[in-house]
């Protein structure tokens, strides 16, 4: 018998990928939708918005068949990668890095992972996030500039770490954009993380989309504590 060519869905997978479709139509651009795409559908699978579902279909129908096939067979790449670790990775971030998409003329930057780590070791004050617990019934950690997400992944495993239920942490992540929102919202909702994502200038408040994931959406537990502590502003609708 011949040896059967099993394709590895990972990280080179992503980055091959996208590579192959960036000769055709831009890296930057590629990586964009692919992004947007895939947030897009875990948000409307998680709660539906025919805008978001009009402009999903807007950006995929500019491929051709057999390129969008890879759409899909990116997000199964990112299911394997977060089924197989219990650390805070970064892979879209990473492949964002690596195929040199990083604004440099805005001065765009993504802290490095070991760094957030021990941000969020130093930063998260037992006594603190303890009385906020028990005042609240749940912790939240905001980040309003969160490019990749890299300090709310850091975030939320040192909670997790600490052995806070996942049940009873709401992580926020803002930032302008919309690139950024998008693989935020992704790598929080393969996480299993109570997470709200907004694509919004910090600066002005202006919000253009919110996104939340599929376990925020189903705890209706932690959304009422949060209507009763927040007076709604992390209320899901």
């Amino acid at each position: 018998m011949g040896k059967i060519n099993e394709t590895k869905y990972d990280k080179n997978f992503i980055l091959n990928s996208i590579k192959k479709l960036g000769q055709k139509y831009g890296m930057d651009e590629v990586f964009k939708d692919v992004v947007i795409c895939c947030a897009y559908a875990l948000a409307n699978n998680a709660d539906f918005n025919e805008k978001r579902e009009n402009e999903y279909l807007r950006i995929i129908n500019k491929y051709l068949d057999n390129e969008k096939e890879e759409f899909p067979k990116i997000l199964a790449s990112l299911f394997n990668e977060y089924n197989t670790t219990s650390e805070p990775i970064d892979i879209l971030g990473d492949v964002y890095i690596d195929l040199g998409l990083l604004k440099k003329e805005v001065s765009q930057f993504f802290t490095p992972l070991p760094v957030c780590n021990l941000m969020a070791k130093i930063t998260i004050d037992q006594e603190d996030k303890t009385q906020e617990l028990n005042n609240k019934g749940y912790i939240s950690v905001l980040d309003p500039t969160c490019g990749s997400g890299r300090l709310l992944y850091a975030s939320y495993n040192e909670l997790l770490n600490r052995k806070v239920d996942n049940n009873k942490i709401i992580l926020v992540g803002d930032d302008i954009d919309l690139t950024c929102c998008c693989i935020t919202y992704i790598q929080l909702s393969l996480l299993g993380a109570n997470a709200i994502v907004h694509h919004q200038n910090s600066l002005t408040n202006d919000i253009y989309d919110t996104f939340y994931t599929a376990t925020y959406v189903l705890n209706k537990e932690l959304q009422q504590k949060i209507i009763e502590n927040e007076k709604g502003e992390l209320e899901f609708e």
